[in-house]
């Protein structure tokens, strides 16, 4: 059975607020590597980037670590 929420010390949150803090965390390490290794001078506008890869993991997370 798939939890409706996500149970953390008798708090319940929404597997979507899980993922996103999740996706958050996961793009700003990916952030961080292609900065480091100067990919992100690639991209046009890499705030949009930034965005668009927290929508990805956001999105990868909801499918395969929290399901909604």
């Amino acid at each position: 059975m798939i939890p409706g929420e996500v149970d953390l010390t008798g708090v319940y949150f929404p597997p979507l607020l899980v993922n996103g803090t999740l996706a958050v965390i996961f793009t700003l390490l990916t952030v961080i590597l292609m900065n480091h290794y100067r990919l992100s001078r690639f991209f046009l506008f890499p705030q949009l980037t930034m965005a668009a890869i927290a929508a990805i993991y956001t999105v990868l997370f909801s499918i395969w670590v929290f399901p909604a």
